[in-house]
């Protein structure tokens, strides 16, 4: 029974620290204790997938000591039984819904920018791929890029960026990738049938 225990004690702990599937979420705080220290956060995607707002824990906001009703930010989610969690928890400036964002985000892009969507990002592996139908007709392909290049360190799935194009070792990357203001949409962009071939490149 103690080598049972020993066991139960590990797989814990074990589950207790691990994300779900890496992925990155964006929503919306819905509530804030700062004396408690806790609240919960809406988003649309993790509802979907749990039924249930995802519980915020200050300890995990990034960078911010605490949140307001409203506020935008970007998580990873882990649950460990007893619901979904929210993990390192990016804080986005500005309060409210479409055009509420500041700081880090732009409204409009500069001269020799692409505008497009972000396709997919692990924030494990720190690396990720924006779909562009502009890129998409130059290089043929959705454009890598690394979270380095990421003006807020991290970003949510489906978020509308700003982005030059620099010639990598292994071809055409995104750099100085910044968010912009309000709720996505943007221009149509063009989804080719890449991701196979653009993972061997990037093995």
């Amino acid at each position: 029974s103690a080598l049972a225990g020993g066991g139960m004690a590990y797989n814990i702990g074990d589950e207790a620290g691990v994300t779900t599937d890496g992925a990155t979420y964006e929503g919306t705080v819905k509530s804030f204790n700062p004396e408690k220290g806790w609240g919960h956060i809406e988003c649309s995607d993790t509802f979907e997938q749990f039924g249930k707002d995802v519980f915020l824990l200050k300890s995990q906001l990034r960078n911010a000591q605490a949140v307001q009703k409203g506020q935008r930010v970007t998580f990873g989610l882990t649950d460990n039984g007893r619901g979904p969690e929210a993990v390192d928890i990016q804080v986005h400036n500005g309060i409210g819904g479409c055009g509420a964002y500041t700081g880090g985000m732009i409204s409009t892009p500069g001269p020799g920018q692409f505008v497009g969507t972000i396709k997919s990002f692990n924030p494990n592996s720190g690396w990720g791929h924006i779909t562009c139908a502009q890129t998409e007709q130059i290089y043929g392909k959705d454009i890598f890029f690394m979270k380095s290049q990421l003006a807020m360190g991290a970003i949510a799935k489906g978020a509308t960026v700003s982005f030059t194009v620099v010639q990598g070792l292994k071809g055409p990357e995104a750099a100085k990738i910044q968010q912009m203001g309000g709720c996505g949409g943007g221009m149509p962009m063009a989804r080719p049938p890449q991701q196979q071939q653009q993972q061997q490149q990037q093995q």
